[in-house]
């Protein structure tokens, strides 16, 4: 767990305020990346744009689930089952087509 400095809490209420669409745990997680020069990822287009526009590195969560597999942190199987779960949430708004590719690749490994 990281702890935000006074300029980072304050950096965080600036971006809420700028920008209601995010919530303040976005709005934290952008500014701790910002004051720690970590990368952040994120699925949320509205968080990635002011995350990029800020400097930090930010990474899709499909790109998590790619390292993850690369690194073996995880086994293929596991994470092909998660993937199928997300394509059956309404609420996923990954890239249906790069998660089909994904399954269908790891399914064959």
């Amino acid at each position: 767990m990281e702890s935000l400095d006074s300029a980072e809490v304050q950096q965080a209420e600036t971006y809420l305020a700028r920008h209601p669409k995010l919530s303040v745990n976005d709005t934290f997680s952008i500014a701790l990346a910002v004051g720690k020069g970590y990368g952040l990822p994120t699925g949320d287009n509205e968080m990635r744009k002011l995350a990029e526009g800020a400097g930090v590195v930010v990474h899709g969560m499909l790109w998590v689930f790619d390292r993850l597999k690369e690194t073996r942190l995880e086994n293929p199987s596991h994470l092909v089952r998660i993937l199928e779960a997300m394509l059956s949430d309404r609420k996923t708004r990954l890239p249906v087509t790069e998660i089909r590719k994904r399954i269908e690749s790891w399914k064959k490994k």
